[in-house]
């Protein structure tokens, strides 16, 4: 890979300067993640500088810039002033200034002054090298790049054959060099018999390019030797191409393919047009890839954009042009292990990687059979025959992205086991992990808003979502829900506060899998095992006002009972037609409330409340701007700031939220006062809820069954709600107060109950 580091100008290091001071002032340290936002926010990147990070970057400027390091992996920057900088801006910014009269500027012209200046990106050469860096990685040996031996070519090269090649060095330039700018240069490699160039191209003035041109002219090369015989040609240009031929199959042996490069195979009855002596070298490299023992999978999901060839490329695109091809669905092999328990042998070095990545207290073998009947389900296998991955519950770092399993079918059973356990997200367990992940693992996926419902996690529930997956198959989450929404009357099913890295529609998820567990419940999903047919009412409807029914058909992959059919109204289309002529009578919606006391407290009732529940375990769910105020640490108060911070890891959130939890468990002074200060708001919020039974907000907890109250409290504007308390009813006249609940998950969970939310909440 060509090198882009260089080095920073005093005038970039200027212009850092300005731009730090400006926005956070000298002398103050600042959360790293902090400096990086604002770098991006003015398009300034380290990788078009030539640097791996932000602290890399930030460390070329130490003269300025001080690094410190804390406990936790937190870093700081701060700006040290520097006398000759600030100079530099104020003089800047005088010259800036249109001079009184009508002097002349160019008497007495000073000496040149230091200027901020923004350093100059690096995007279009980086990208280039990219792709050039790509091509040499899809080669089973490292590619002999002409670039590295001759860093400064020109721009045009003229293209020889082996057997023309001079044996003598061509002659050096003596003449020297010109001081206009040089052309760009070409960098060309040659991979396997296919030449790859890259070339970059930079705007000149005219003058430049007429000195690149006049450089350019260099006397013309000594006469070339003659050529090989023919027989010796035809020797080498055989075994050339069987070593290509060999090397394109060892490339191709654990390859896998998607959807659209086996769209872009040319079939055998294709005929080639005849190719000239400068395309040799590709048309034997295409041949030896049209040999290649490929398998075809049996089930794509995921369509991940690969690199081609220029050659597959092309005829992709005329494919494309000729004929649209359809998209596949996903669909599950019956050659994939049922259970994952009982069909995947797993070694104790990798079981012990994954062991690591979760919770100490959960179940590993649970987890994993429950993740793998997931992915079957809901399609996110990915892979062919013989070797797939699918995604655990688990998130790396960033919080974004799924941790991933792979496992590989054996040409010999181990254990009576036809599978294996291959990688933990790309590791085989030669290598250990890079990192100690503690006691809480990585953290997981967003299950849902009932989640804040549980106030003590039960290890033996199954989730809305594991139930509904375990019961029937279907496309994909983003597939299936994305039908229901354009189906049902127009409603915002989007929450950004809700996302998860498995799907656009968390709302809608939570929605239609909670209600499948309520109407499990109500034994309200009808089946026909005459017809092996079955169907639920989802309680959405059509702008006409008719019911949306979900309908399912018997015998779908693995141990799911059914498959999904898709979504349909009575008597409407060829499914609704089968849905009426199988079920009568027709689904019921689910019903929640039944009595007014599940929606207002009696008159006489009494509320308990364990502050320490809520001001403690419950504290990363209460809003930042009422904690602050009460934290007279400003260690705790920086690591709270930094909680709430975009970016950073699940694990360095629960750290700083750990923080703030011991300061304010050991400083009584602090706990007393934020206990008074959401005590007065709940006692208000709580007999106005007596007096007013729109006010409560009912959901409902799939995992108890029951349905519960949020109590809207206002905490430092009364006409705002600022959050929501938990009530849990424990006798006639009783109830307790027991978690916190955000607005979001509020709404998520009050939509699943009615469709009308209350006023506060809109």
């Amino acid at each position: 890979m060509i090198s882009m580091a260089r080095k920073l100008s005093e005038e970039n290091k200027l212009y850092f300067y300005q731009l730090i001071a400006t926005h956070y002032g000298i002398g103050k340290q600042v959360f790293l993640p902090k400096i990086e936002e604002l770098f991006k926010e003015d398009n300034i990147f380290p990788e078009d500088l030539g640097f791996d990070d932000f602290r890399a970057l930030l460390e070329a400027c130490s003269d300025i810039i001080n690094l410190t390091d804390f406990k936790g992996n937190r870093s700081y920057a701060t700006l040290v002033q520097d006398q000759r900088f600030d100079d530099a801006l104020a003089q800047a910014q005088s010259d800036s200034t249109p001079a009184k009269g009508g002097g002349k500027p160019w008497k007495h012209r000073k000496a040149a002054i230091l200027k901020p200046q923004k350093p100059k990106q690096a995007r279009q050469k980086k990208t280039a090298e990219k792709k050039f860096e790509a091509k040499l990685e899809e080669q089973p040996k490292p590619a002999k790049a002409e670039a590295s031996k001759q860093p400064e070519t020109k721009a045009e090269i003229p293209q020889q054959s082996e057997e023309s090649q001079p044996t003598e060095p061509e002659p050096q330039e003596t003449e020297p060099k010109s001081e206009a700018p040089e052309a760009p240069a070409a960098e060309t490699a040659e991979v396997e018999g296919v030449q790859v160039t890259a070339e970059i191209t930079e705007p000149q003035s005219e003058p430049a390019t007429e000195a690149s041109e006049q450089s350019e002219q260099e006397p013309e090369p000594k006469p070339e030797p003659e050529a090989k015989s023919e027989p010796v040609k035809a020797e080498a240009a055989d075994k050339e191409k069987e070593e290509e031929t060999s090397q394109t199959q060892k490339l191709g042996k654990d390859r896998v393919f998607t959807l659209d490069e086996i769209l872009a195979m040319p079939s055998e009855s294709q005929k080639k047009p005849e190719k000239g002596p400068a395309e040799s070298r590709e048309e034997a490299s295409e041949e030896g890839k049209d040999a290649l023992p490929a398998e075809v999978p049996d089930y794509i999901v995921h369509k991940a954009p690969t690199s081609h060839s220029l050659k597959e490329q092309d005829l992709k695109e005329q494919k494309r042009i000729e004929k649209a091809p359809t998209t596949a669905e996903p669909r599950v092999s019956s050659s994939l292990p049922t259970s994952f328990l009982r069909g995947v042998h797993c070694k104790d070095e990798l079981l012990n990687m994954v062991s690591q990545l979760m919770p100490i207290d959960c179940n590993l073998l649970q987890v994993l059979e429950e993740d793998w009947q997931a992915a079957r389900a809901a399609g996110t296998i990915e892979g062919t025959r013989s070797r797939v991955s699918f995604p655990l519950r688990f998130l790396h770092e960033d919080g974004t992205t799924q941790i991933r399993l792979t496992i590989q079918r054996s040409v010999q059973p181990i254990s009576g086991k036809h599978w294996y356990l291959a990688l933990v997200d790309g590791n085989d367990g030669t290598h250990p992990l890079k990192q100690d992940f503690g006691l809480e693992g990585m953290p997981e996926s967003n299950q849902g808003a009932w989640t804040a419902l549980q106030t003590t996690p039960n290890p033996h529930a199954k989730s809305p979502q594991q139930r509904f997956t375990e019961f029937a198959s279907f496309e994909g989450w983003d597939t299936m829900l994305s039908n229901l929404s354009d189906m049902a009357e127009d409603e915002s099913w989007y929450a950004t506060a809700l996302k998860t890295p498995d799907t656009v529609y968390p709302m809608l998820r939570e929605y239609l899998t909670t209600t499948f567990v309520r109407l499990m419940a109500e034994h309200k999903v009808l089946e026909n095992p005459d017809h092996d047919f079955a169907a639920f009412n989802t309680g959405l409807v059509t702008d006409q006002e008719e019911p949306i029914y979900a309908c399912f058909t018997a015998g779908g992959a693995g141990p799911d009972p059914y498959q999904l059919s898709g979504f349909c109204t009575a008597d409407e289309g060829e499914l609704g037609k089968k849905f009426v002529r199988t079920l009568n009578p027709l689904p019921e919606q689910a019903s929640y409330l039944s009595a007014i006391e599940e929606v207002q407290p009696r008159s006489d009732a009494h509320l308990t409340v364990n502050y320490r529940t809520l001001l403690l375990a419950e504290l990363d769910r209460l809003p930042q701007d009422f904690v602050a105020p009460f934290l007279r640490d400003e260690r705790v108060s920086l690591a709270l700031e930094e909680s709430c911070a975009a970016g950073i890891s699940g694990q360095q959130r629960a750290q700083d939220v750990q923080t703030v939890r011991e300061y304010i468990c050991d400083t009584p002074d602090v706990f007393n006062q934020l206990r008074d200060a959401l005590a007065d708001p709940m006692k208000k919020s709580w007999h106005r809820a007596k007096r007013n039974y729109r006010l409560v907000l009912p959901v409902y907890d799939p995992i108890a069954n029951t349905v519960e109250m949020l109590l809207p409290v206002s905490l430092k504007d009364n006409t705002k709600v600022a959050t929501c308390v938990h009530i849990e009813k424990k006798g006639s006249t009783t109830y307790q107060a027991t978690g916190i609940v955000s607005l979001p998950e509020a709404a998520c969970l009050g939509r699943i109950v009615n469709p009308e939310l209350p006023a506060w909440l809109k």
